[in-house]
């Protein structure tokens, strides 16, 4: 009985020390003074590529070459590239009937040739066969039944040369796809272009429609970009603007041609399209910035190690009146070793930028 007075004793007296409320102004248990950490003043800034956005070079015509015959590739006269002139011999193909088609075509044409001669012939005579019996029947020097038989034998000559004359025509025009099916072996450049890559080999087998090369058209040249939300009420179709091009240290002039009708939900953006009036020694693929405005935009830019995650939001730690809070904050675009904030930081914040490992929300900041 004794034993269980004590242990009643023993209880009330923990829950009656956990009951005691934290005293206004005193620091969360265990929160305490933080040392060491590294400060920053946030303020606006001129960024002067804040008012850009990125691109990449395209070609505006870009060609992907496919084999229009069966074969084998025979020989590769291009390689990725290589610029190439309008007409260029770029790839052979071997190996396949295209040839004894020709040869069986230009037979064709010679027989049906033949055939067309002595049926013109056939049918010249039976013409002068029906006048000279027409003169003799108006004489009645010849019977109906005489004239109606060479009536007859004339009209069959006449059906004669006009098949004649049809089987011609239909072997010229075997003849004719014969001999494009033959430039199908040869595969041409359809304009100077510059070749960006190659599909196949030499010995490959071909079937149409297998891809063989593909082709930028030179001096046709855009640059395709994401224009943010927030920015696309203040441009269209046919505006000009400026596009760097880092790479050959150049600033081009670029022509709006398209904007997307509708944005990109993930990216907030919207699809924009320039062509450039000067493409000189442009390549595809190359980084291109996209210059919106003249002036430097101003924003605020904190140091991107500044940034704590917290699952998939963001956040940093703000000083106010020497406590450490974490707010949370909405961040734009990555510059360099800075990130963007659009939104939960206003000019004058104090926030933490090294030391982060030591920081706790509710802590004091000595010396802050």
């Amino acid at each position: 009985m004794n034993t269980w007075k004590v242990f009643i004793v023993i209880l009330c007296v923990l829950l009656s020390s956990c009951s005691e409320d934290i005293k206004p102004g005193q620091q969360e248990p265990g929160a305490g003074t933080v040392r060491g950490l590294t400060l920053l003043t946030v303020k606006s800034s001129d960024w002067s590529q804040g008012n850009s956005v990125h691109g990449t070079v395209r070609s505006s015509n870009r060609s992907r070459l496919l084999a229009r015959i069966d074969g084998q590739v025979e020989e590769l006269r291009v390689k990725p590239g290589d610029r190439v002139e309008a007409g260029a011999v770029l790839l052979v193909i071997g190996n396949n009937s295209a040839l004894q088609g020709l040869q069986a075509a230009e037979a064709a044409v010679a027989a049906a040739e033949s055939s067309y001669r002595s049926a013109g012939a056939n049918y010249e005579m039976m013409n002068k066969e029906l006048e000279r019996f027409r003169t003799l029947f108006e004489k009645e020097a010849v019977t109906t039944q005489e004239m109606e038989r060479v009536s007859a034998q004339a009209e069959m000559a006449h059906q004669q040369f006009s098949a004649a004359k049809a089987g011609l025509g239909k072997a010229k025009a075997g003849r004719d796809q014969a001999r494009i099916n033959l430039s199908f072996n040869q595969v041409r450049a359809p304009y100077a272009a510059r070749v960006i890559s190659r599909e196949v080999e030499e010995g490959t087998s071909l079937m149409p429609g297998t891809p063989l090369l593909t082709l930028d058209r030179e001096a046709s040249w855009e640059v395709e970009s994401a224009l943010p939300e927030t920015m696309a009420g203040h441009f269209t179709p046919g505006m000009d603007l400026k596009v760097s091009v880092p790479a050959l240290n150049r600033v081009f002039t670029g022509r709006i041609t398209e904007i997307s009708a509708a944005a990109d939900p993930r990216s907030r953006s919207f699809l924009m399209r320039l062509t450039l009036e000067d493409g000189e020694n442009l390549r595809a693929g190359l980084f291109a910035r996209v210059l919106l405005q003249e002036q430097p935009l101003s924003t605020l830019l904190i140091p991107t190690s500044a940034l704590v995650e917290r699952g998939q939001l963001q956040g940093v730690f703000v000083v106010a009146k020497k406590v450490l809070r974490l707010r949370l904050v909405k961040t734009g675009r990555l510059l360099g070793e800075q990130t963007e904030i659009l939104s939960g930081l206003n000019p004058g914040d104090v926030i933490v930028v090294d030391g982060l490992d030591k920081a706790r929300p509710g802590a004091t900041v000595e010396g802050a």
